[in-house]
């Protein structure tokens, strides 16, 4: 036998490494890596520049909270908060059909967009990716939802401002005053007032909107919304104040049961994402394939780990010299199926040999050379140096014919053979 090719050593890294980088594909696969950068500016959960809301995410993390990403629609349908940070132009049915649907689990908060931004260049020396310049304000444009709440922007003067709060704590700040967001409606009860205007507010859908209605209001939903027109308050511009911070954990605190789950909904900032490979393959109706793949698996490790005897070691896929170069000519001949055209040629090699071993005249024609060659066969056959029962009875010239003439492989062959024979007969 030939020596390994691998020693038991190298064989295990190989495996452990196979295994290792089939995980970090899974994971790849399951955590999507060709995904967009969370960190790109946007006003939501991961964007960390001052119109993000990251700093709340965090702050909320350290309060207990268990605070996911909600990357998908199926993530509306998950207990606990749920906090929506749409685009200026986020689809307002989409936006009332995700509120709807969460309330009906837990409480949503929805804070409005204000800021219009751009990426900073972190070229330049301090400047991080996600930070953003801020370049104007822009309103919600949320067609179809809640169209009977109104949002502008108001002027409380130059620098910071301190507005009024319901919830017993420190009263939050406005880090710029020049331009607040205020949202009004008859269904709007405030807990955040600046001179009067409403900064936050539970959305009540029992009370009526008009007092013309015959009706005493809609049915009260089974958990509350809230609405932050001014989203400062809460976004890492606001939270740079100790009094927001705290402001903004009694908030989630009232709102939330302690301990937990807060989802930060990104699919409507364009982070959201399909369901990856990794989960279909676990999911209905692709299931059963993922299960019949894995048994299959097991099948081939342990027909591997349970092989009997030494691996068959096989013999070189091209011969050496001589035999290389007949057996190629025989393969490609025998593919062919050109076995008619053999018989003249080796017939006339059998004849120049015999006529070499003989010492006949190169010039002599073919028919005398068969004639010579015949009397040598006959004086050796009557020599008694032969044996009887050895070799062919035909003759040279017979058998020389008939092979030129010969069709079939077996023939061939076989005529081929009496050549031969001759051939060891007539040369000692």
């Amino acid at each position: 036998m030939n020596p390994r090719a691998f020693s038991p050593r190298a064989v295990v890294v190989l495996v452990l490494a196979g295994v290792a980088m089939f995980a970090a594909l899974l994971w790849q696969v399951g955590g999507g890596v060709a995904a967009t950068r969370s960190d790109n500016g946007g006003a939501h959960a991961a964007g960390t520049g001052l119109n993000g809301f990251a700093g709340l995410s965090h702050l909320l993390q350290g309060e207990g909270y268990a605070v996911t990403l909600g990357r998908s629609e199926a993530d509306w349908h998950s207990p606990g908060v749920l906090v929506l940070t749409p685009e200026v132009y986020a689809d307002g049915e989409k936006l009332t059909k995700a509120v709807n649907e969460h309330r009906r689990v837990g409480p949503v908060v929805v804070i409005a967009p204000k800021w219009q931004t751009m990426p900073v260049d972190t070229r330049q020396p301090g400047l991080r990716r996600g930070w953003v310049r801020v370049i104007g304000t822009e309103l919600p444009q949320w067609k179809g939802f809640l169209d009977d709440v109104t949002v502008n922007t108001r002027g409380f003067g130059t620098g910071a401002r301190r507005v009024a709060t319901s919830l017993p704590v420190p009263a939050p700040v406005l880090p710029d005053a020049m331009v607040v967001e205020v949202g009004g409606g008859a269904r709007l009860r405030p807990f955040a007032r600046a001179q009067g205007q409403v900064l936050a507010a539970r959305y009540d859908e029992t009370i009526p909107l008009t007092t013309d209605d015959e009706d005493e209001g809609e049915p009260e939903a089974e958990h509350l919304l809230f609405l932050v027109f001014e989203p400062d308050l809460l976004d890492n511009y606001g939270l740079s104040h100790a009094d927001n911070a705290i402001w903004a954990a009694e908030f989630f605190r009232r709102i939330g049961e302690p301990q937990g789950r807060i989802t930060f909904d990104v699919t409507f900032n364009g982070l959201g994402r399909q369901p990856n490979l990794l989960t279909l393959a676990f999911m209905p109706p692709y299931l059963a394939a993922t299960l019949v793949l894995g048994l299959a698996v097991l099948a081939a490790m342990w027909r591997g780990l349970l092989r009997f005897g030494p691996t068959l070691q096989e013999g070189r896929a091209i011969a050496l010299g001589k035999a290389s170069l007949l057996g190629n000519a025989a393969a490609l001949i025998r593919r062919a199926r050109r076995f008619h055209v053999l018989g003249a040629p080796y017939a006339d090699a059998s004849r120049a040999r015999l006529a070499r071993a003989l010492s006949l005249p190169r010039q002599m024609k073919a028919e005398a050379v068969d004639a010579a060659i015949d009397r040598a066969l006959a004086a050796r056959r009557a020599s008694g140096l032969v044996s009887p029962d050895f070799g062919p009875e035909q003759s040279f010239t017979s058998a020389a014919a008939q092979l030129a003439r010969a069709q079939g492989e077996g023939e061939i062959l076989a005529l081929a053979r009496t050549l031969h024979a001759i051939e060891r007969i007539v040369i000692p």
